[in-house]
């Protein structure tokens, strides 16, 4: 957790040395009484207030102590914020206040109007790369990004390009299999750039051999284009009738490479299949077996490429693949003589005629008997109500009888 020096900006005490035309030395005391016991690495920032920054940092400080100073031997006469960190194995453990201080030296030189900036190259070392596996306290890399000179300071500052890096002491470096690890001060090994959690073990490495220099290749002259030509089918015939598998002949011009077969359903003209086969570039056919198809039948087609450029297709040839027997249409007999046909057909009408006469019965008849009316009368409707009187002819009760007038 960051917390605050207490009395860390109490106030500062400025010496002055050198003569008056150079930089004269400018000296920053802290109060660290209230930090927690430990030696610790202080880092003390002045800012001035045209950009100038300076940073002291000092190794192996004990704290607490009432009184510890901070020297910048080069400030300007100009106004410098100052504060102060203090780190533990790169870790911030406690940071102070900000103060103003006045540095002793020159006066600021006058700014030439609209200057050019200078962009300072990265430095490249002249040293040779630094084997991998190597254990030391300088390693030096020269490819890649973390191209440089690492060492360790007299106080195991870390070091980079002969100048202070990063917060932090260390006693060592490790350059193995890439990458760069540090050997800080608590015993653990940091790699560079990477996770804040360090190792307990010396990072492992294995030695790579001297790389063989890649020979020069010779560029693969372009293969000469095929000649367009024509793509067919010659083997099986169209509308042949073949098993589930059977050998395909495919013509093509000079040139190809690659021969394509591919199967449809004839009916539906669904996909069922497709395969490729290599092909010489001498060559201008290929007999080839595709595999086993279900019984149907297909549309074969055959596509020629060289070198991924496609050549041409071929025409659809049918297949018939294993037993498929169409249902058969049936033929109906030939009429050799239309008065035979007639003539059977008025013979059945005649006897269609003759059944249906057998089978009729006509109606009983109603007897005739003489009656006399007896007398007359009338229903509520109007209609006459005669009452007969007829003699006993062998009537039938309830026998239907006919009354004439």
């Amino acid at each position: 957790m960051k917390r605050e020096l207490i009395g860390l900006t109490l106030g500062f005490v400025l010496g002055w040395g050198g003569t008056a035309l150079a930089l004269a030395p400018t000296t920053v005391t802290w109060d660290g009484s209230a930090c927690p016991a430990g030696v610790y690495t202080v880092e003390t920032t002045a800012r001035g207030q045209n950009g100038d920054t300076q940073v002291r940092t000092q190794v192996g400080v004990t704290l607490p102590q009432t009184t510890f100073t901070a020297s910048f031997a080069n400030l300007l006469q100009q106004s410098y914020t100052v504060s102060a960190r203090v780190l533990s194995a790169g870790a911030l453990v406690a940071s102070s206040a900000t103060q103003t201080v006045t540095g002793l030296g020159d006066a600021l030189p006058v700014p030439s109007p609209t200057p050019t900036p200078t962009v300072t190259p990265t430095p490249t070392p002249s040293a040779q790369q630094s084997p991998d596996c190597t254990k030391a306290t300088v390693i030096t890399i020269t490819t890649g990004p973390l191209i440089g000179v690492y060492g360790v300071g007299a106080q195991g500052e870390v070091l980079k390009n002969g100048v202070w890096f990063r917060p932090g002491t260390i006693t060592g470096w490790k350059w193995a299999g890439g990458k760069l690890y540090e050997h800080g001060s608590d015993g653990k090994w940091y790699e560079l750039d990477g996770p804040a959690t360090g190792l307990s073990d010396e990072p492992t490495c294995q030695a790579q051999p001297t790389p063989t220099p890649t020979p020069t290749s010779t560029p693969t002259p372009s293969p000469t284009p095929p000649v367009q030509g024509v793509v067919a089918v010659t083997a099986p015939l169209p509308n042949a009738s073949v098993g589930a598998t059977f050998p395909i002949t495919v013509t093509f011009p000079l040139g190809t490479t690659s021969i394509g077969l591919s199967f449809f359903n004839a009916t539906t003209g669904a996909f069922a299949g497709q395969k490729q086969y290599a092909a010489a570039p001498t060559a201008t056919s290929i007999t080839v077996t595709f595999d086993p198809l279900a019984n149907g039948v297909y549309s074969l087609r055959a596509d020629a490429s060289a070198n991924g450029v496609t050549v041409g297709f071929s025409p659809s040839v049918t297949v018939t693949v294993g037993p498929v027997t169409p249902t058969p249409t049936p033929t109906p007999a030939p009429i050799s003589d239309l008065s035979q046909i007639l003539a059977a057909m008025q013979a059945q009408t005649q006897q269609l005629l003759a059944a249906i006469m057998s089978s009729h019965q006509p109606a009983p008849a109603i007897p005739t008997i003489p009656c006399t009316i007896v007398s007359m009368g009338s229903y509520a409707n109007g209609d006459q109500k005669p009452t007969l009187r007829c003699p006993p002819s062998g009537l039938a009760n309830g026998q239907a009888v006919k009354v004439i007038k």
